[in-house]
């Protein structure tokens, strides 16, 4: 290796450390339950990243993130969801987002359906 290339190879490795693992943040409530909970500038990126890590952590385990509760602000997101396999009738087949029990709660209200 010459060492031109050095620094440019610490530097891939020093950005692959700080890819968060998809059981980072995931603090587990009951046996099948989880929740991720993250703060920064921008509430969407929050969202589609919380939920991106809840799909992985779950299909780590060969199984299916569904929602059961959210919580959220301009600078905080935080999931409630269960792992389940596609067979659980309390999955349904349903796509992950369609629970029917889910609550989200915005600024103090929660929402219900």
């Amino acid at each position: 290796m010459t060492p031109r290339r050095l620094p440019i190879l610490a530097a891939l490795l020093l950005l692959a450390g700080c890819q968060p693992s998809a059981s980072e943040g995931v603090r587990q409530l009951r046996p099948d339950t989880f929740q991720i909970s993250r703060a920064g500038a921008d509430s969407l990126s929050l969202r589609f990243g919380v939920r991106e890590q809840a799909d992985h952590f779950c299909e780590a385990r060969k199984l299916h993130a569904m929602p059961v509760d959210t919580d959220y602000s301009e600078s905080f997101f935080q999931m409630t969801f269960r792992c389940l396999d596609s067979g659980d009738p309390e999955f349904g087949g349903r796509g992950p987002d369609s629970a029917p029990a889910a609550r989200h709660k915005f600024g103090g209200t929660t929402l219900r359906y």
